[in-house]
C-alpha cells in the first residue's frame, strides 16, 4: 500500500459516514468534494491527512453514528468508484467549489452556524445536494 491509498481509504470512510444515512452517493460525493476544495485552497497546507483529521471540526451537521460500513451496500460501491477522480481532481465539481456543508434543518456546530451560516458575505450559498447546502 501508498500513500495515496491509505488516503483515499481514509476520504471514503469519512465521507460514507456523513452521507449514508441521508443522501446517499450523492452526499458523499460532494462531501468527498469539499474536502478535495479544502485540500486545493491550501487548508493544513494542502496536507490530506491534516485536512482529514479536522473535518469533523467545521462541519454543520454531525451525522448520527453508523455502527458498521457496508461495503455490500451498491451507494457504498457506486462511490468508491469516484474516490480515484475526486481524489486526483478530475472529477466535476457539482459542489461549485465548496469548502462547508451543512443540512440547515438539523443544525449541530454552533461554531459552523456563527461563522459561515451567518456570514454570507464571505461564506455564499453555492451549491444544494439533496438535504445538504454547501457554502463557499
Amino acid at each position: 500500500m501508498n500513500a495515496d491509498t491509505f488516503i483515499k481509504g481514509r476520504l471514503a470512510e469519512f465521507c460514507i459516514r456523513e452521507g449514508i444515512d441521508a443522501g446517499g452517493v450523492d452526499k458523499m460525493t460532494a462531501i468527498a468534494h469539499v474536502l478535495r476544495n479544502r485540500v486545493d485552497a491550501g487548508w493544513h497546507g494542502g496536507d490530506w491527512m491534516r485536512v482529514l483529521e479536522t473535518a469533523a471540526e467545521a462541519r454543520g451537521t454531525e451525522p448520527p453514528p453508523l455502527p458498521y460500513l457496508n461495503l455490500r451496500d451498491s451507494s457504498v460501491k457506486l462511490f468508491m468508484q469516484r474516490i480515484d477522480d475526486i481524489y486526483h481532481g478530475a472529477a466535476e465539481d457539482e459542489t461549485n467549489g465548496a469548502l462547508f456543508y451543512a443540512d440547515l434543518h438539523n443544525l449541530t456546530n454552533d461554531w459552523f452556524l456563527e461563522n459561515v451560516a451567518r456570514d454570507p458575505a464571505h461564506h455564499a450559498h453555492v451549491a444544494t445536494i439533496g438535504l445538504t447546502t454547501f457554502f463557499g
